[in-house]
């Protein structure tokens, strides 16, 4: 308990305050999360089958792939070819190398 030795009764609103809001957050994680395969992953990514979860990450990826294009045109084009990004059991990257890969604006 974090409230221990607390003398100042204000400190101790604060420090009482602190632990009810980690107690909330670890409540949520408990709710939201378990283990598998001795990793803790969030359920609904556990939940549903391999194509589910598949799809869930083509969808995360290629909303990526539309802000890229966004900020560079010729990359996004690039990525975007059914050939360069494939999705599946694997998900691979197989460019040819015929884009110049720049980085700008770090």
């Amino acid at each position: 308990m974090i409230a221990e030795g607390a003398n100042d009764p204000a400190q101790a609103g604060e420090v009482q305050q602190a632990e009810e809001q980690l107690a909330a957050i670890n409540a949520y994680l408990i709710k939201n999360t378990k283990l598998s395969g001795g990793k803790v992953v969030a359920r609904h990514f556990e939940s549903g089958s391999f194509r589910d979860q598949a799809n869930l990450i083509s969808k995360h990826i290629c909303a990526v792939l539309r802000h890229v294009r966004a900020h560079d045109e010729e990359l996004g084009r690039h990525l975007s070819n059914k050939l360069t990004l494939i999705f599946g059991s694997k998900n691979l990257y197989s460019g040819t190398g015929t884009t110049p890969w720049r980085v700008t604006g770090l």
